[in-house]
């Protein structure tokens, strides 16, 4: 009777467990969801969360400044939002350390504006830091960037891995 029981407990729970894995909630496809974020909420959270030498990053409180004349953006290619332009920009004073979140109307917008003007702003820095400041090129050139799903992240900062992994968990990928 004893044995009888505890082949029945064993029993019940082996389908208990396979019911919980066929009821799991690793639904097919929530991987390839599309990202959906608020860019200053991600800047502000890059800026608290990941390491820069240059503890002066200061937010482009303008960001029809920041797409114009700082990134030299179309802002027919940005999608707006309730504050304006879907964009936020920290910028440091004594390093080439930056933070910049667009979400661009769609994802061939987002590769246009990518291409057309962040990467000649990083190109610029290059240059600009190859005589001036060596040392802090490595930072530009080992940049963290995404373009996906119509947004463009690009971060400078004192650590490329970590500010990688910060990032890719805080969106999921």
């Amino acid at each position: 009777m004893k044995k009888t029981l505890k082949f029945l407990a064993a029993a019940l729970a082996v389908l208990l467990l396979m019911g919980m894995v066929a009821c799991g909630d690793d639904t097919p496809g929530d991987e390839n969801a599309p990202l959906s974020f608020d860019v200053t909420e991600l800047a502000s959270e890059i800026y608290s969360g990941c390491s820069f030498s240059d503890t002066s990053l200061a937010m482009v409180e303008d960001r029809d400044f920041a797409l114009d004349s700082l990134l030299n953006v179309d802002p027919a290619l940005v999608a707006d939002g309730e504050g304006g332009k879907e964009v936020c920009v920290y910028i440091a004073s004594a390093t080439p350390e930056f933070i910049i979140c667009i979400k661009a109307v769609d994802q061939d917008s987002a590769k246009t504006l990518y291409d057309g003007s962040i990467v000649p702003f990083v190109e610029y820095y290059i240059e600009g830091y190859s005589s001036y400041g060596p040392e802090q090129v490595p930072k530009l050139e080992n940049a963290y960037v995404l373009v996906e799903d119509g947004y463009v992240i690009v971060v400078v900062s004192d650590d490329s891995s970590s500010t990688a992994r910060f990032i890719n968990d805080k969106l999921g990928i």
